[in-house]
C-alpha cells in the first residue's frame, strides 16, 4: 500500500523536492520498478537493479535510501531490498504524477541527447 512506512529510514520531502531532472528521476523510478516480479530468495538480479538505480540518481537522499535498503540485503532473503525499491517508486508516482505527463514525455523527447 502506498501509505505503508518506509521499510528503511527515508527523508521522503527531500527525495520529492528534488531538482533532479524530469527524465533522470523516471529513469530510476522505471529500473526500481524492474524488481516488482522478481523472487527475492534470488537476491543478485534485486541487488543489480539498486545499484543500477543509485547509479542513475544524481540525488544524495536517493542514493542514501538505496544503500540503507541494501544494508539488509542477503542473496536469498532480499525482501527488505525489494519492497522499498517499490516504496520508494511508488511514493514518487503517487506524489510527483507530472513527471509522468505527456507535456514532460514531449518535453524530454525534444531535447537534445
Amino acid at each position: 500500500s502506498p501509505d505503508a512506512k518506509p521499510p528503511v529510514k527515508c527523508n521522503l520531502q527531500a527525495i520529492l523536492a528534488s531538482e533532479e531532472s524530469t527524465a533522470s528521476v523516471r529513469r530510476w523510478v522505471t529500473v526500481l520498478e524492474t524488481v516488482a516480479p522478481m523472487r527475492t530468495n534470488t537476491g543478485a538480479p534485486i541487488k543489480a537493479a539498486v545499484d543500477m538505480a543509485a547509479c542513475v540518481t544524481r540525488d544524495t537522499e536517493v542514493k542514501r535510501f538505496l544503500a540503507r535498503s541494501l544494508k539488509h540485503f542477503k542473496g536469498n532473503a532480499a525482501g527488505t531490498t525489494k519492497h522499498a525499491a517499490l516504496w520508494l517508486a511508488a511514493q514518487v508516482r503517487r506524489n510527483r504524477p507530472e513527471l509522468w505527463s505527456k507535456a514532460a514525455l514531449e518535453a524530454e523527447a525534444s531535447e537534445p541527447l
